[in-house]
């Protein structure tokens, strides 16, 4: 049944004339001129997914969407100060993005709209009321967390007041962990508005039959062995572990390169590893490159890492990496943290090599023994890539949630 809170209207029946049913995805975030990294994967899967799904999407979102092809309408924020202000500016964004977003919803007519959370954004909330639509909201994290453990925000109050908003208005909350969703309903929202619904992938973008010979020859990485990392170098990406297991692993195999994809805040830390210990020869870092470029250059590698750690207040990872679920489908061979979600999507032995989390021995020895067993890396890829299609195309993603709302999109 349609998962509604009491008092809550029902949105128009999707069956109405025969229409093809309408997802409203409503994007709010303070973020520009993104090509690459877990939030531009996620969102231009999970509108995929609809599509797949017979859903027809329409984007309002503050810009334009990096490999999304449905209609987008961009509602441009005003942006001039950083720090307090611009939270401010962020409040502020409500009254116009709410102006923009009232006349295209009014013409597009949709079934139901979802929305990405951010903090201080309460749109989809009042959008809901006004047209009498159900909400889903997509909470990947909380912001007041973050705002305490990662400094991110100053007026804390309204951050707290907008998360509540958010969750108290929402239909169907989407969080992409079981962890997640149990922190939710510790905080008393009821189990059944909220759903764990992983991320996912597209196995026909990421796939084996990709060849990474062109990125090969680029960086000429000749017959390496090459180990990639691709990332947005953030407190929880397991950055300091790789970044001391690298000398170890250099030290063991002359054979092994690292490719890095990505950028972001702690890459001086790998930086500052590499210069110290005079490996530049030794690793490649590519910088961020265009979702559509990933592919390939994982294609490029032989091994797939992801080292990452735990949470700042030592709790359980509450993260599902969008790269997690692209490794698997490129089909090779993974070294993953034994940590959250990655721990219960991957199997030791059978599709990846699960290590202890911050550990840059088990890191360093994971990768090594891949490293000299080609056939090893050939059965964890297969396996990986199975799974990978067997439960995590964004496809099954998106269905997930239209199950959950069981408002007729098949």
């Amino acid at each position: 049944g349609q998962a509604q809170g009491p008092g809550q209207a029902q949105g128009p029946a999707p069956t109405e004339l025969g229409r093809r049913p309408t997802v409203a995805f409503l994007r709010t975030q303070f973020w520009f001129g993104l090509r690459a990294g877990g939030s531009v994967a996620h969102t231009a899967g999970v509108i995929g997914g609809l599509e797949r799904n017979g859903a027809k999407v329409v984007a309002i979102a503050s810009d334009a969407l990096a490999g999304v092809r449905a209609k987008t309408v961009v509602v441009r924020p005003e942006v001039w100060y950083d720090g307090g202000l611009r939270e401010l500016e962020e409040l502020l964004y409500n009254l116009r993005f709410l102006g923009a977003a009232l006349p295209v919803l009014r013409a597009e007519r949709p079934s139901v709209l979802y929305q990405r959370y951010t903090a201080l954004s309460v749109a989809g909330v009042v959008l809901s009321r006004w047209l009498r639509l159900p909400l889903v909201l997509e909470f990947n994290s909380s912001d007041v967390w973050k705002a305490r453990h990662w400094g991110e925000f100053r007026l804390l109050p309204l951050v707290q007041l907008g998360e509540w908003v958010n969750l108290a208005g929402a239909d169907l909350i989407v969080v992409v962990s079981e962890v997640l969703r149990d922190e939710l309903v510790a905080r008393g929202i009821a189990p059944e508005r909220v759903l764990a619904n992983p991320n996912g992938v597209d196995p026909e973008v990421f796939h084996p039959g990709v060849s990474g010979e062109a990125v090969r020859a680029r960086y000429g990485l000749g017959d390496r062995v090459v180990v990639g990392f691709s990332s947005t170098f953030g407190v929880w990406h397991g950055v300091p572990t790789l970044a001391a297991a690298l000398p170890l692993v250099a030290a063991a195999n002359e054979r092994l390169h690292f490719l890095v994809l990505g950028d972001g805040p702690l890459r001086p830390t790998l930086e500052a590893a590499i210069a110290q210990h005079d490996l530049a020869g030794r690793a490649t870092l590519a910088g961020m490159i265009p979702h559509d470029a990933a592919p390939e250059h994982l294609a490029t590698c032989d091994i797939l890492v992801a080292p990452h750690g735990r949470q700042a207040d030592g709790r359980e990872f509450f993260g599902s990496p969008t790269k997690l679920f692209e490794y698997m489908a490129m089909g090779k061979a993974i070294v993953a943290s034994n940590i959250g979600q990655m721990g219960q999507v991957l199997e030791h032995e059978r599709n990846a090599l699960l290590v202890e989390p911050e550990s840059e021995q088990a890191l360093a020895s994971a990768i090594l023994r891949l490293a000299s067993d080609p056939a090893l890396r050939a059965r964890l890829g297969a396996a990986a890539r199975q799974d990978a299609l067997a439960r995590h195309s964004w496809q099954q993603n998106a269905a997930r949630v239209l199950e959950r709302l069981d408002i007729g999109f098949q």
